[in-house]
């Protein structure tokens, strides 16, 4: 109760600080100073175009000409300055790099990385982005609007904790060529060039931008291969026909080939390089609420987190790299066995004379298969990395009637083939290797197969290679149906009510059909109503204050495990008497787990000071988060009797709840002619009210009654972040001006698990920045991270592939159920300091 106050305590100040009058320094200022006024940024959040001091929302928005000081180039880029937003590019145990990732709005993290469960989206143009979001890069970008809070009555799916929309540049009226390129120093560069003006007349104009784009490797593995190298080229093409002033027609074509090594993500093992954790305690609670305390009683990291400093780099930021070990070749008798296996789409057998040969497909073997019908069309790799073939097609049509109404039709097609090669357990040490591919298209469908080289039992090399079962497993097909509605209603002239809201029908087929006949699909259909009530005042041109409040939705999923538990080997379980033993422990579980919630209140407040000089929002939210689900474990027999085998269950969906509240603040001031300074941060506590996290019991210690973790905080996300920016900009002489620019951005700590055992470590990376402007060129030096921070980016628990007991495939079910997997780190190493220099030169 009492943080609650504290909220309501902190809005109702801000509102008598803010209503308290003109502000006297504001009466004292001059024309000079007027024509010194912040630029007004129009944003399109609430499908309408209003200036960002107008929207009753937090939104984060970067112009055109903010995005090039500050060279955003990726989400990576903008996760750093953007309050309330965190992107991190490995999820669960992924590769890492720019395969897939987990973005994150406000403290609401989620247990697994599918695009389906995501809590926040990624649009352009408002056409929804699929995966891959990495891939999305601002070279032909107007403006960036990051949205914080539900958004599903606007965007729809995945936008439960907010969004972001990036819109891109309109063709212009008049001919225009633009060339830019930068260079920095690990063998990076940027280049690109566009092309735009009228085709035909007045009525039909388009723009044309190409772009390569070059990130050099920052660090080195132990067999001398590089790691985090990325390399990007483009084509945009897009065309305007506007015939007259009623009706616009846009269409916009985006090619792209993204080719990636080895990314540097790292495996920090308990066992090599845990620290002690005799004596120290925790607590958690049993199934029934009741609190327990704990010890952890394998290695793990319960003093601190190892530095890589204290490490070393190749000792720690090391993976296979190659694909022509010697030693794996020599045992496999061919000079082509890895690539073979995975550019090719060979399975591998081993024949009687212990040799690796393809094997040839016999009827509806699975784990035999030349040409997967999936992986027939994937991108062609031959490295360890990432290879990655995206198309995005939108188009918008509009027509104004002559009452001032418009319709509008936006469509759009969205392509992501994605292949990868990567190393799992992230050490120099040659046993497991993974090759995945993701196919998504047509922004609704997700399909993917991974195959996998492991380790055979009594067998040091790679051996053969499984294709998952199911190959569907993270496959959907969705439908989705929506009406979208609003209206405003002026209460008086200053006082504003908006209601907006979207009822959604989500037909989906989980586990979608990719391969035909194998793992059939299971549908299910989830209904949602999703409003926003904003109540906006205005009370002068220099005031705005609001308070809404509104609902999110995720689909919900089945819960496999519990429809359909798997079989024992050599027998069938009794899936009744499987299921009574998970009711048990789990009153309430279903075959179709309900569809996440979230209720959200928000009160901001925005203002203008010092003749719009000087611009502040502050926003304060509470948020309550129910039916998030997590997929709990826990051991049942297969069948009643005594001896009978035992299942470990590793995905039974259960429901649990959360609380999240914050406050976040931006401010931008223009203090003299000469000099702008730039200020956000967020803070926030997200905690656990109820909730089950069966995959972090071999720390907190196994219990046949379940554990949950009430009362501690969300896990992966830092409680505070902020940045400040300052720059100083004045004439050289008649024709030329210079600018000096310094940026800094700090990251706090966040739990690497539910179990909040151990914290990574608060950070601050430092960017300086000096150029050369004249009309229609600018050249500029600069560095990044110049003081060379080498703190994790970030860390969350996992399990160690390479110890004793941390094999890769584990079979399942388990007789008995043993194992017991060692425990680790994953953690992020950060892009060593760089210096640059980079131009751009305009003409008409």
């Amino acid at each position: 109760m009492r943080s609650k106050h504290t909220v309501h305590a902190v809005v109702g100040a801000l509102i008598f600080v803010a209503a308290a009058g003109p502000n006297p320094v504001a009466a004292q200022t001059d024309r000079a100073s007027a024509d010194m006024a912040l630029e007004e940024v129009v944003v399109s959040a609430r499908k309408r175009n209003e200036t960002l001091f107008e929207a009753p929302l937090a939104i984060t928005a970067f112009t055109a000409e903010q995005i090039e000081r500050q060279q955003i180039f990726d989400i990576r880029d903008l996760s750093a300055i953007s309050p309330g937003m965190t992107f991190q590019a490995v999820g669960g145990n992924g590769p890492g790099g720019r395969f897939t990732g987990n973005l994150y709005f406000r403290g609401l993290t989620f247990t697994a990385p599918l695009p389906r469960q995501q809590t926040g989206a990624v649009f352009v143009d408002g056409i929804y982005v699929l995966g891959g979001v990495q891939a999305v890069n601002t070279v032909d970008v107007e403006r960036i609007e990051v949205i914080k809070g539900p958004q599903n009555a606007y965007f729809g799916r995945n936008t439960f904790g907010g969004a972001i929309n990036y819109i891109t540049r309109q063709p212009s009226r008049e001919f225009r060529a633009q060339v830019a390129g930068s260079t920095e120093t690990r063998n990076s560069f940027n280049g690109s060039l566009s092309l735009e003006g009228p085709i035909w007349g007045e009525s039909l104009r388009g723009r044309v931008v190409l772009l390569s784009n070059k990130k050099g490797a920052h660090y080195t593995a132990r067999d001398g291969g590089s790691l985090g190298e990325e390399t990007t080229e483009s084509f945009t093409g897009s065309l305007v026909y506007e015939p007259s002033e009623k009706f616009s027609a846009r269409i916009r074509l985006h090619v792209q080939r993204d080719e990636d090594g080895a990314p540097a993500s790292s495996h920090l093992s308990g066992g090599l390089h845990g620290t002690s954790c005799a004596g120290k305690t925790y607590s958690n609670r049993f199934n029934d609420g009741s609190p327990r305390t704990f010890t952890v009683g394998i290695p793990y990291f319960c003093s601190g987190i190892p530095t890589l400093s204290s490490l070393g780099e190749q000792n720690i930021v090391s993976s296979n790299t190659s694909l022509v070990s010697q030693r794996i070749l020599a045992a496999g008798g061919s000079p082509t066995l890895l690539t073979d296996a995975f550019l090719r789409n060979q399975a591998l057998i081993r024949n009687p004379n212990s040799a690796l040969t393809p094997c040839t497909p016999v009827g509806t073997t699975v784990n035999c298969i030349y040409s997967d019908p999936l992986i027939a069309r994937a991108p062609k790799l031959d490295h360890f990395g990432l290879m990655r073939e995206v198309m995005r097609f939108s188009t918008q049509l509009q027509y104004t009637f002559d009452n001032g109404m418009s319709a509008v039709l936006n469509f759009g097609r969205n392509t992501n083939d994605t292949m990868t090669i990567n190393d799992p357990d992230r050490s120099d040490v040659e046993n497991v290797y993974t090759a995945a591919y993701d196919g998504q298209f047509d922004a609704h469908t997700n399909g993917s197969v991974n195959y996998t080289v492991a380790n055979l039992p009594g067998s040091p090399i790679p051996t053969v290679m499984v294709q998952n079962t199911p190959p569907n497993r993270d496959g959907e097909i969705a439908e989705v149906r929506g009406v979208f509605a609003s209206f405003d209603f002026d209460i008086t002239k200053q006082l504003t009510l908006s209601a907006e809201g979207r009822y959604q029908k989500d037909s989906a087929q989980l586990q979608a059909p990719v391969v035909a006949g194998i793992a059939a699909p299971a549908a299910a259909e989830f209904t949602d109503t999703m409003p926003r009530v904003i109540l906006k005042w205005q009370p002068s041109e220099s005031l705005n204050l609001y308070a809404n409040w509104a609902k999110g939705a995720l689909p919900g999923q089945f819960n496999s495990q519990y429809i359909n538990p798997p079989n024992p080997p050599g027998g069938t379980s009794d899936v009744a008497f499987v299921r009574q033993q998970i009711e048990a422990v789990f009153p309430g579980v279903s075959e179709l787990a309900p569809s996440p919630e979230l209720t959200s209140i928000e009160f901001g407040l925005k203002q203008r000071l010092w003749n719009d000089r000087v611009e502040y929002s502050v926003a304060v939210y509470d948020m309550k988060w129910e039916k998030m689900l997590s997929g709990s474990a826990l051991t049942v027999a297969a069948r009643p009797g005594v001896g009978a085998p035992t299942l470990i269950l590793t995905g039974v969906l259960i429901p649990g709840d959360s609380k999240i509240r914050g406050l976040e603040f931006e401010g931008t001031a223009r203090l003299t002619e000469n000099w702008d300074v730039n200020l956000r941060f967020d803070t926030k506590k997200a905690e656990y009210t109820k909730f089950f996290d069966p995959f972090v019991q071999q720390l907190t210690g196994n219990s046949a009654n379940g554990v949950r973790f009430d009362g501690n905080a969300l896990p992966r996300i830092p409680k505070t972040t902020g940045s400040i920016a300052t720059s100083w900009r004045d004439r050289l002489n008649a024709d030329w001006e210079w600018y000096v620019r310094g940026e800094a951005a700090y990251t706090g700590r966040a739990w690497d698990s539910a179990a909040n055992i151990v914290q990574t470590d608060a950070y601050t990376r430092v960017n300086l920045r000096l150029g050369f402007e004249k009309e229609g060129f600018l050249t500029e030096l600069y560095c990044k991270n110049c003081a060379n921070d080498k703190s994790w980016d970030y860390g969350f628990r996992s399990v160690s592939f390479r110890e004793p007991g941390g094999s890769l495939l584990v079979p399942l079910p388990l007789t008995p159920a043993t194992t017991n997997f060692q425990q680790g780190i994953i953690v992020q190493p950060p892009d060593k300091r760089v210096f640059g220099l980079r131009f751009r030169y305009e003409f008409n």
